[in-house]
């Protein structure tokens, strides 16, 4: 590959986990301001819920961006096996952790039925 196009993509993977460590640290943010003020309206235990998808949605986020930079990188400039091992191992995780949001959120697992 030309010098502009590695340049360029390792422009694009450090953009790409600024934005998903950006959208994880404001995410949080903005959610622990929002359940603030709803457990001082309807009460902290029924606030907390809302507090727990909030986070939820913001950590899928961020773990996706972060991913996808992962992906890009180990496919581009360091495509050795431990790289990619640390690549499936993150993959893992990821879904490990989208599995049981959901089941919190849901009160199922993704693939039954509601």
């Amino acid at each position: 590959m030309s010098e502009d196009i590695i340049l360029g993509l390792n422009t694009l993977v450090h953009v790409v986990e600024i934005v998903g460590a950006i959208i994880l640290l404001l995410g949080f943010i903005a959610a622990t301001v929002r359940y603030i003020f709803e457990s001082l309206k309807v009460g902290a235990k029924q606030a907390v819920k809302s507090y727990r998808r909030g986070l939820a949605r913001v950590i899928l986020t961020g773990l996706e961006l972060l991913v996808v930079a992962t992906i890009i990188r180990t496919v581009t400039f360091e495509p050795t096996l431990e790289k990619l091992e640390l690549l499936i191992l993150m993959i893992v995780i990821r879904t490990i952790i989208g599995w049981t949001i959901a089941l919190e959120m849901n009160n199922r697992w993704p693939w039954q039925r509601s």
